[in-house]
């Protein structure tokens, strides 16, 4: 979900090729803590998560929005390999 926002609210760049780089769009999560004080969390994925997304090869998942997958390559569409790094 915010790979496709921030890709609908792109940061306009004079410098890159097409006029665009990343976004500033920034989601944010208000919850509670344990002590009952509001907390906020932000989230912003990088320019390749927006790409992935653009193209089409990071899907979300119906049942766990959380989670996503990668398409498998077809005759219409090359997929590479992702790899990714939880720290």
């Amino acid at each position: 979900m915010a790979g496709s926002l921030q890709n609908k609210y792109l940061n306009m760049c004079k410098y890159s090729p097409d006029g665009y780089f990343g976004s500033k769009f920034v989601t944010v999560v208000v919850t509670g803590d344990a002590s009952g004080q509001i907390h906020f969390e932000g989230y912003q994925v990088s320019n390749q998560c927006m790409a992935l997304v653009k193209s089409q090869i990071l899907i979300p998942t119906y049942d766990a929005p959380e989670l996503g997958y990668i398409k498998e390559t077809s005759p219409e569409q090359y997929v590479p390999d992702v790899y990714y790094k939880v720290n």
